[in-house]
């Protein structure tokens, strides 16, 4: 099993293979709550309707690779700042938001390792598989089903 995977691994570097978009992602999948939605490279999800996030996408072995770029402001507001801050109804840059969250610590005296220190950056790898209209994505052991519409 090592062996082939090496191989594999040693096959793909030799003649270059490259992770790129998946045209078959295209489209919006729905489940009982969230939407996504890919376009040759790009994401979004919304839940219950409401923008979340947004960024780019590459595929290769059976995996996405998501880069967030974009946070939608309601969103933040209501589920992950909870107000304390009060963003517009806009999508916010990854440095906007470093930006905003940099003003906010030092106005209240915070040092650099509290309240998001991390800021909302986010690369996240998922495995997924399309089967008719099911895409099945699987994070950290857990599976999701969306539904092609």
């Amino acid at each position: 099993m090592a062996k082939r995977f090496f191989l594999a691994m040693l096959i793909a570097l030799t003649f270059g293979a490259t992770a790129a978009a998946d045209p078959a992602l295209n489209g919006r999948w729905f489940d009982a709550d969230s939407e996504l939605r890919f376009s040759d490279g790009n994401w979004e999800v919304w839940f219950n309707g409401s923008p979340m996030a947004r960024g780019t996408y590459t595929v290769f072995g059976g995996a996405i690779t998501m880069i967030t770029n974009y946070h939608y402001g309601d969103f933040l507001n209501d589920f992950v700042l909870l107000s304390i801050i009060n963003l517009d109804s806009r999508w916010y840059s990854q440095d906007e938001l470093d930006e905003i969250l940099t003003a906010f610590r030092e106005e209240w005296g915070m040092t650099s390792d509290m309240f998001f220190a991390d800021g909302f950056s986010a690369t996240v790898e998922v495995a997924y598989s399309i089967s008719g209209s099911t895409l099945t994505l699987t994070f950290n052991g857990e599976l999701g089903e969306f539904t092609r519409r």
